[in-house]
């Protein structure tokens, strides 16, 4: 009976039908479920964005971030961090500058061997008028003003965020690290490091410009890397236009005379695109470049020194991979070179022994040349918490990282130099301190490593050892 009233209510024919709409219903309810993950996805991604952007508008503005929010600029632990870097800086920025010398091979990767010769190297030594006035362009696109802003060094010191300086000992730290730029001949290298890269630069975008203003044929590398900066073919039309008013060529160097420009616009274009260029080829970390970990009071202390190289990766790494043309092979060729050099002169300077084996040499110029950018610290890193073991080159142990301990190359300058001082406070309390404690007392001291007053450090310590009868080195 029960089987009868369930066939009267439910014809077998309206089953089968309700099992084809069921049929029919189960891709729509996964077509809904897609656009359901779809939803969640792009609202992540929007949430991402948007916290980006208050990351990056809030470190424009200066205000100094933390994990649950963001710190008063004047506050202690700021202040604190900002004199700790300040004195990192003091005691490790001596060395920059000859670490720089790498940077000569940047603007033959981006512009090519030829176009840097012709455009920055020969005016150096046969057409100074013509430099001087570019010179002064650049200057005034604000893209070459190192010795007076100290622009990079900032960066890479992370030394960016705003202070007020508010006792005698914050100005004078703050007065020591400001002028420590020009002590160490960093802040001149460089400037003139941003003039030569300006300088092609320059005059590379007034050459394109013609072209396409002229309707000659332009190659189309010429155009993405003008793209880069900002710069489509309306704007060369219009720059060229301004220039064949205004400029002139000075021995075959074009200078643009901006100041004389009737279109403001195109002026404030053009500038730009110099100040991106520069800042570009003679890596000079930005905004955008920071990573929000990184730019906390005590990430600044655990990452300080390595914006440089987190900003090569997108700067100089990844374009370098993208173009595959011979001026980038030539650039890296040229900085690995410059790396061995620094490899070199500092085994001098430090009185170490110099590995004159190729195959070292290769080594030690491809971790110095910053060519591997951000990878190559982390290389750099595994090699020396392995003592050589974990190394994609082989042989010895790098020599980058051999004056330092492994908790300051793991974990940064701060923490690096606060385990240095409780071993040399134990060596100094049992009576155990040798030539080893004198040597890394040295280097807790500012300006210790000022290449051209190495000898002045070395002769202090030799003279406190022979006057303490210290003994030899364990």
């Amino acid at each position: 009976r029960m089987e009868d009233r369930t066939h009267k209510v439910f014809d077998p024919e309206d089953i089968a039908r309700m099992k084809e709409v069921q049929l029919y219903r189960e891709p729509l309810l996964e077509r809904r479920k897609r656009i359901s993950d779809w939803r969640k996805k792009i609202e992540k991604q929007r949430n991402s964005d948007l916290k980006n952007l208050e990351f990056e508008w809030n470190q424009l503005m200066g205000v100094t971030g933390s994990a649950d929010g963001y710190f008063n600029a004047d506050s202690i632990p700021v202040r604190a961090g900002r004199g700790a870097r300040q004195y990192n800086w003091l005691r490790i920025g001596g060395a920059f500058a000859m670490n720089s010398i790498t940077d000569i091979g940047r603007p033959v990767m981006v512009h090519g061997l030829h176009r840097t010769l012709r455009d920055a190297w020969v005016p150096l030594f046969t057409n100074l008028k013509g430099l001087r006035m570019v010179g002064k362009e650049l200057r005034l696109a604000s893209a070459v003003l190192e010795t007076t802003l100290d622009t990079r060094i900032r960066s890479m010191a992370d030394l960016t965020d705003e202070f007020r300086p508010t006792s005698k000992f914050e100005r004078a730290s703050t007065a020591l690290a400001n002028n420590f730029g020009i002590i160490s001949l960093l802040s001149p290298w460089n400037h003139a490091m941003k003039t030569m890269a300006g300088l092609v630069q320059h005059t590379r975008i007034i050459e394109i410009a013609e072209k396409v203003a002229t309707n000659k044929k332009v190659k189309k590398q010429d155009l993405t890397d003008l793209a880069q900066l900002n710069l489509d073919q309306s704007h060369l039309r219009e720059i060229w236009e301004q220039v064949e008013k205004n400029g002139e060529r000075v021995k075959g160097l074009w200078v643009s005379h901006t100041d004389k420009w009737d279109n403001t616009e195109i002026q404030e274009v053009f500038r730009n695109s110099l100040r991106k260029g520069v800042d570009t080829v003679i890596v000079t970390p930005g905004i955008g470049d920071r990573v929000p970990l990184l730019s906390t009071n005590m990430g600044k202390m655990i990452g300080q020194f390595k914006g440089f190289s987190l900003a090569s990766v997108n700067r100089t790494l990844i374009p370098g991979l993208q173009k595959r043309d011979m001026g980038v092979f030539n650039g890296m060729a040229l900085s690995t070179a410059m790396g061995s050099m620094i490899y070199i002169m500092r085994q001098q300077i430090n009185n170490r022994e110099i590995d004159w084996d190729t195959r070292t040499l290769i080594r030690e110029g491809v971790d110095r040349s910053g060519n591997l950018a951000f990878f190559g610290d982390i290389h750099a890193l595994l090699d020396k918490l392995t003592r050589g073991v974990v190394s994609l080159y082989g042989g010895p142990q790098l020599s980058r990282y051999a004056g330092r301990n492994a908790v300051d190359a793991l974990l940064g300058p701060t923490l690096g130099g606060a385990y240095q001082m409780s071993s040399l406070l134990g060596s100094a309390s049992t009576g155990e301190w040798t030539q080893t404690d004198t040597s890394r007392s040295r280097r807790m001291l500012s300006h210790n490593n000022v290449f051209y007053a190495s000898w002045l450090f070395d002769g202090i310590e030799n003279a406190a050892n022979k006057s303490l009868n210290i003994s030899e080195r364990r």
